[in-house]
């Protein structure tokens, strides 16, 4: 009978991992999340905002897994209070935040992300984390890149002309979202601010450098890499 379990749990785990956003897969992770959470004696709360939710997850031991899923909008951050007062109520113990967004609004990001670190959250990616959704992965007290597609994103942020819808490059066009950045990465990653800084304005907000394995480290975007030659997702078809 334990031996069914772990391969239930390894199953519903994988499932729940597929980066897949369509209805079917988003359903599938639904149920497997359900299942999982009655395997090893959890509760699970769902709180959804336009454009996504966050999942949370509390097993019997106290342990915590938020989970969030979608873009980060106006209301992520705002959503985001009412996870942490939830958690705080439930006593979770060390609260891991597992991002899979495909990032959103950098104010929003940096936002949460200083929530983040003021309540002591640990930040956990196994696929592409970038954008806004960088700023909060450094939020985390501990930060984990987990399986060979996890990787975090760095560009210079961008703006869209509400006339013409041009996409320009803010750090071209407004010094303060440069600065606004700079001192986010001061505040969460001091001794490495300067080259993380570097690394984003050398990128141009319509490309991405993505940062994986020993150098995440080296650039203290991650404090830990697990499984780097493992697919957690498996076979690679089922990469987006």
């Amino acid at each position: 009978m334990a031996k069914d379990a772990d391969e239930a749990r390894r199953w519903y785990t994988a499932a729940i991992a597929n980066p897949k956003t369509d209805k079917g897969a988003l359903a599938a992770k639904a149920q497997a999340r359900t299942r999982l959470a009655s395997l090893v004696g959890a509760t699970q709360e769902v709180f959804p905002y336009n454009g996504g939710r966050f999942v949370l997850v509390r097993a019997d031991s106290g342990a915590c897994v938020v989970a969030l899923q979608g873009p980060i909008t106006y209301e992520t951050s705002f959503k985001f209070d009412e996870v942490v007062e939830r958690s705080n109520k439930l006593g979770c113990v060390k609260p891991t935040l597992m991002l899979e967004s495909p990032g959103g609004l950098v104010s929003d990001g940096t936002k949460m992300g200083e929530e983040v670190r003021e309540q002591g959250f640990q930040t956990v990616t196994r696929y592409e984390c970038a954008s806004a959704c960088a700023f909060i992965f450094l939020g985390g007290v501990e930060r984990t890149l987990v399986g060979s597609r996890a990787q975090i994103g760095l560009h210079q942020s961008e703006a869209i002309n509400a006339r013409t819808h041009e996409v320009r490059c803010q750090s071209v066009m407004q010094a303060g979202a440069e600065l606004a950045i700079r001192r986010y990465y001061t505040h969460v990653i001091p001794a490495t601010s300067d080259q993380v800084m570097d690394a984003t304005l050398n990128t141009s907000c319509k490309s991405i450098d993505w940062v994986r394995g020993q150098r995440a480290i080296d650039l203290g975007i991650a404090t830990k890499v697990e499984s780097a030659d493992t697919d957690v997702y498996g076979p690679l078809g089922g990469r987006r």
